[in-house]
Order: structure tokens, then sequence, then C-alpha cells
């Protein structure tokens, strides 16, 4: 009897034992995942919300929101929120330390962005500052005649993008506008303008290239821990 109850035992100490190595396995494999980069020299991105200037006052806030995700996508990457590569500056530092540096650095010709972006990464020691700036939005119908069906569109977008690379020093300065005069049709609308200019300035500025070499970086430094 009591040979019969050892066997028995030792049979479920084995499965138990086995249970508990892939239990220790799987932790060992998420442990791995762990964010350590949070700690150790996460690159810092702030993302401004757009400005919109005086040529631009007609723009719906719907269009601003569908601006300002163009902008945030190409600044995410993937897998950031298990790495921790980079963090994102917090919204209410970030326009605490931009406005700060819009009341130092306006002429009599307007803001000088250049120097705000950069006053504005020391202040909250951000790696990368991306501004957006909407400087022309407009949109005009034309109610033609009872004999002619079509209506015209007078239309017209202009987005300035601004990126400051902490690291190098180097502001990036990156414009494009668009306009339409024609037949109304759904390509021609402000808003596709809008987003037709903003994809040309983010795709000249390089946004996603500075977003993976700063990851790159972060890499680099978690592994000198």
């Amino acid at each position: 009897c009591r040979l019969r109850c050892i066997r028995a035992f030792s049979g479920g100490d084995r499965s138990t034992m086995k249970s508990f190595l892939r239990y220790m396995a799987l932790l060992s494999f998420f442990l791995l995942l762990l964010p350590t980069s949070f700690a150790f020299g996460a690159a810092r991105i702030a993302q401004l919300p757009l400005v919109v200037e005086g040529g631009a006052a007609d723009v719906d806030a719907e269009t601003v929101d569908a601006l300002e995700e163009m902008i945030a996508r190409d600044l995410h990457m993937p897998l950031n929120d298990t790495m921790g590569w980079l963090t994102y500056v917090d919204d209410r530092a970030l326009m605490d330390a931009y406005d700060s540096a819009c009341g130092q650095y306006v002429t009599r010709r307007g803001y000088d962005y250049p120097a705000i972006l950069r006053a504005t990464a020391d202040a909250v020691e951000a790696d990368l500052v991306v501004l957006p700036i909407l400087t022309t939005y407009y949109e005009e119908i034309y109610y033609t005649s009872i004999f002619y069906e079509g209506n015209f569109l007078h239309s017209g977008a202009a987005v300035r993008l601004l990126v400051y690379d902490r690291a190098t020093g180097e502001v990036i300065d990156r414009r494009d506008a668009r306009s339409y005069a024609d037949e109304d049709q759904p390509s021609g609308r402000a808003y596709a303008l809008a987003g037709e200019v903003m994809r040309n300035v983010l795709a000249a500025a390089n946004l996603r290239a500075h977003v993976r070499d700063l990851r790159e970086t972060a890499r680099g430094a978690e592994g000198q821990q």
C-alpha cells in the first residue's frame, strides 16, 4: 500500500513539476518583453496640436482632428507599448512650455517657430518636437443657373510642418499647398486638399525615419545597461 501511494504521488509530482516549468518558461519570456527602456533612456516625443492661422479660420474641428491623427500615426511605433522605446510628453506640460516659448519668440512678422521648438524641447526634455500649421483653408461653392446641373467649387489648403531633432539641432521645415477651381467634386473639397498636403509634408519631412532612429537609439542605450 505504501509503495502504491509513493508511486501515485511521484506521478502527480512529475505532472505538477512539468506544469511549473511551463509556467516559468512563459513567465521568463514575458519578463524579457518588459519595457526596460522606460527606465533607461527612452526617447521623448512631443506632438504639438495643429496651429490654425488666420487664412485657415474656416476649418472645422473634424478636419483638425483628422490632420492631427495623420501625424500621430506617423509617430506611432509598433510594439512600443510593450518595449517602451518611446515616451510621449504630457500634453499639459508640453502646452505650458510651448505657450511660454511663444511669448518669448514673437516678432512683428509673427512667431519664430524654429526658436519656439528649440525652447519647447529644452523645457520638456523632448528628443523630437513636431509642429503642424494650417496656413490656408477655404472653400466656396458657386451655384450655377438652372440650365447647368453642376456647381462650381473654389477651394484651397496649405500646410507647414516643422520637426525639431534635439540631438542634431536640426529644424526641418516643409510646406505644401493645393488649390482647386472646377466642377464641385469630393476630391476638390478643402478637407481633401488638406489631407493631401499633410501627407506630402509628412513624407517630405520623413517623420517615420526620425521615429525609427529614436527607437534604435533607445535600443542602444538599453543594450549598454
